[in-house]
């Protein structure tokens, strides 16, 4: 009986999976047990590689010499007093406005009823997005905390004890929190945010007219802080009453501090084996 032989194409992936196995670099004895076929794996938190920033590659090159009728040795081949070749490189990562496509699916999906078992949450596509960015002010202990974050509000409730909604006069009144600068009405949007420039959001706290507006410090040690601070890409805005960020952030043994630990082991990344 004659052999059946493979096309060609199955041959070269035949031998570079060979060549994969034998040139694979033997596993790590502190890495974790991959999970069987069928299961899946549970992180607390999925670090990148590189944060967003800028970095810096240096590269230097010796050329050694052997032995022979020219002197031996090794010699640099940048002169003395050179600088070795630098290269600068950006990592991108979102700051202001997610991406849609990085969303894979939410819940409660939008227009259904929530189910009282089930928390909310959000399945991202990149599972390296709530650590794409390093938090600032935070103990060591708290460095991979991720930046971003889901909360849950109630939008239904009334009077005092409402939440995220607005009053009239907040949104129009002579308690307006953000004024247009169009002079057009405010509304805000079906998430009870408000849409606005990034560098009007920029300005919400100088304005002495408006309601009391705290923002939150952003590092001007950024050599892009002059840029983003007049950028004109739209952001949705969500504002809270003092005692509900307080109630979210503050910390239970120093009203004077705030304390974002309790939310450290709320993140969890799956990876599911193949």
């Amino acid at each position: 009986m004659a052999s059946k032989r493979l096309p060609t194409r199955h041959l070269v992936l035949r031998n570079l999976r060979q060549n994969a196995i034998l040139d694979a670099v033997p596993p790590d004895p502190n890495d974790p047990k991959l999970p069987d076929p069928g299961d899946m794996q549970l992180y607390s938190f999925y670090e990148p590689a590189l944060q967003a920033g800028t970095y810096t590659i240096s590269a230097t090159q010796q050329v050694e010499v052997p032995d022979g009728p020219f002197p031996g040795g090794t010699f640099p081949i940048d002169g003395p007093g050179d600088n070795p070749g630098q290269q600068q490189f950006e990592v991108i990562a979102p700051q202001f406005v997610i991406d849609p496509k990085d969303i894979h699916s939410v819940y409660p999906p939008e227009g259904h009823a929530d189910q009282p078992m089930i928390l909310p949450h959000i399945v991202l596509n990149d599972p390296h997005l709530p650590w794409e960015r390093p938090m600032s002010g935070v103990r060591d202990d708290e460095q991979l905390m991720p930046w971003l974050a889901v909360l849950p509000f109630d939008c239904n409730a009334l009077g005092a004890e409402q939440e995220l909604r607005l009053t009239p006069d907040q949104l129009n009144g002579n308690a307006a929190v953000y004024k247009d600068l169009n002079n057009l009405p405010v509304t805000q949007s079906s998430y009870f945010s408000l849409t606005m420039a990034l560098k009007d959001y920029f300005l919400l706290g100088s304005n002495p007219q408006s309601t009391k507006v705290y923002i939150p410090p952003f590092s001007t040690k950024d050599k892009d802080f002059s840029e983003i601070q007049n950028l004109t890409t739209p952001v949705d805005v969500i504002f809270l009453s003092g005692k509900l960020f307080k109630g979210l952030f503050g910390s239970k043994t120093d009203s004077t501090k705030l304390d974002i630990s309790q939310y450290q082991y709320c993140s969890v990344s799956a990876l599911k084996c193949q």
